[in-house]
């Protein structure tokens, strides 16, 4: 049909309605909204407060691909003084979902039109068959089809760890496309990459859950999340399949794409803990000679996930760059 984006079902123009949402408790007015609010149909979830208030609401989509369908969701509050807004893309890494980025969302979008999306086998996202191939191409395939999805023309790119090294990939496939990106706690090289070569054996003989509870101490470290990120960050981990884990995994202890990265022609903004167990300062040094045109802002006393731990120091930081 004219207008309908590939693998997206085209839905009718509706005039603006006046609608009431409720969600644990708390009543909040929404507004006007071009589309019906129909919760039960799961087309629209609320994004919530750490206090469980409805901050807004985000549009949710199964966008369908070959092989498996992602699941991705749009946020368009910017107000009419700065209409159309700039788009931004986000992309998570192995073992979580794009909730992750909900601690980002408020300080962004009165500015920017916002995409996000659960990687291929993880979150919300369905699984691929036996025969999928996990790649960086595939990654990038995925990020422009929820672009393309968003309608987004040139846009940003958020991402961290696994999520990060794709959306530097992708920058460097379409530079006509990608106007900036950030990379949370990003490596480029397989091989500086620490502490996962041993996932396999650990998730084969323990499962999920012990692996992640293992995780989570990886990620944080003490008093940088409450307990209430902390049992969420476990729970999305130990839902994770095991073999989206590990092939996520190989891919990246796999990589090499220096060559790749000193090709990428916009503007990136590097954000690394000083005590990832998994990526040393040493990979953030190296990456930042790589890139042509990058910047480094390190995080002291924080591990792996500054994605959560960190976010609206990471959302100050992506805005500020991105209106350089």
């Amino acid at each position: 049909m004219p207008g309908t984006s590939p693998g997206m079902t085209e839905e009718p123009v509706l005039k603006p309605v006046e609608y009431t949402c409720k969600v644990t408790g708390v009543e909040a007015v929404m507004g006007s909204c071009q589309r019906p609010l129909v919760l039960a149909a799961r087309r629209w979830r609320p994004v919530l407060t750490s206090r469980g208030q409805v901050r807004f609401m985000a549009r949710m989509t199964m966008l369908q691909r070959p092989g498996y369908a992602l699941h991705m969701e749009t946020v368009d509050l910017v107000p009419p003084w700065n209409a159309p807004g700039e788009a931004v893309l986000f992309c998570h890494g192995v073992a979580v979902d794009c909730d992750i980025w909900s601690g980002w969302l408020p300080g962004l979008i009165d500015r920017f039109r916002v995409a996000r999306f659960d990687l291929c086998g993880f979150g919300r996202s369905t699984l691929p068959g036996p025969d999928h191939r996990w790649s960086f191409d595939g990654l990038a395939d995925d990020i422009m089809a929820v672009a393309d999805a968003a309608g987004f023309e040139r846009f940003h790119l958020v991402g961290e760890s696994l999520g990060g090294t794709a959306c530097l990939f992708t920058a460097a496939r379409e530079p006509e496309r990608i106007a900036s990106v950030c990379a949370c706690s990003t490596g480029h090289y397989g091989p500086a990459i620490r502490n996962v070569a041993a996932w396999r054996a650990a998730v084969e003989a323990d499962g999920m859950e012990r692996w992640s509870e293992e995780m989570v101490a990886r990620r944080f470290a003490d008093g940088k999340v409450g307990a209430g990120e902390r049992q969420w960050m476990h729970e999305v981990q130990s839902r994770t399949a095991a073999s989206s884990l590990l092939d996520a995994a190989d891919l990246l202890m796999g990589a090499e794409l220096s060559g790749a990265f000193r090709q990428i022609a916009c503007p990136v903004l590097l954000l690394h803990p000083d005590s990832s167990p998994f990526l040393p300062m040493s990979v953030a040094a190296d990456l930042l000679e790589v890139l042509p045109d990058a910047r480094l802002q390190v995080f002291p006393g924080a591990r792996h996930g500054i994605a959560l731990s960190h976010a609206e120091e990471g959302a100050r930081a992506f805005r500020a760059f991105a209106a350089a």
